[in-house]
């Protein structure tokens, strides 16, 4: 495999097409819920489409676009990922957790909310401490390196803080009445802070993908495990 790609369509991203069960049926719980609240303005998206993005080649030299040589990128995050697996947590942060904040905002706020593509479910990396899981900034650390082989994280330019996200769109919404699907979300999210979700993230889970349509259907996407470069 040449390793040269089209940056501007080309991105490493984890559980696509074949997610971890416990985080499938998580996604598929919270699916459900948010649409029995508000009915047809809510359109689930594919359990194989959903996937938590690394990092996207498209923000890579202008001049490097067509073609980019993808592989040592992908070998560095080969070797980091194998020194250096991840365990995500999805929920278990309590609204006062503050040792790590997201954009801001504390994790709790940020563990199921909305965003420009529809609803999200965001986590990140944990290890267990002697106060329980201690969320780590490990993720926006990764995407740093990558800045090494010529790509920077979308959330990291023009000097925006670190972004240590898992961030998972797990469908679009459309015409919905904003205070059901806040008073929604708001109990979502106190569900979750009792009962959180924890997922490896390791070399097995990632997978460059080189789309046609940023919501990267299966049936129109190529993907190829960052192990194969």
């Amino acid at each position: 495999m040449s390793g040269l790609v089209d940056a501007s369509r080309c991105s490493v991203v984890a559980y696509y097409g074949d997610p971890p069960a416990a985080l499938a049926a998580l996604v598929e719980r919270l699916q459900d819920a948010v649409g029995r609240r508000v009915g047809a303005g809510f359109v689930a998206r594919p359990i194989t489409d959903v996937h938590a993005t690394i990092i996207g080649l498209e923000h890579v030299p202008a001049a490097g676009r067509r073609p980019f040589p993808a592989r040592p990128l992908l070998q560095h995050l080969v070797r980091t990922f194998t020194e250096h697996p991840l365990q995500l947590q999805f929920g278990g942060f309590a609204a006062t957790e503050r040792r790590l904040l997201s954009r801001g905002s504390t994790l709790h706020e940020r563990t199921v909310t909305t965003g420009p593509a529809g609803l999200v479910l965001i986590g990140w990396p944990v290890r267990d401490g002697p106060d329980g899981p201690l969320p780590l900034p490990a993720l926006a650390e990764i995407r740093r390196g990558c800045e090494e082989f010529g790509v920077r994280h979308r959330y990291h330019l023009d000097g925006a803080p670190d972004d240590p996200d898992a961030y998972l769109v797990i469908g679009g919404l459309g015409d919905v009445d904003v205070p059901t699907l806040a008073a929604g979300l708001h109990e979502l999210r106190l569900e979750l802070a009792t009962a959180p979700v924890r997922v490896p993230l390791g070399v097995p889970d990632l997978c460059l993908v080189q789309y046609r349509h940023p919501t990267l259907p299966l049936h129109d996407t190529r993907r190829i495990p960052v192990i194969e470069f």
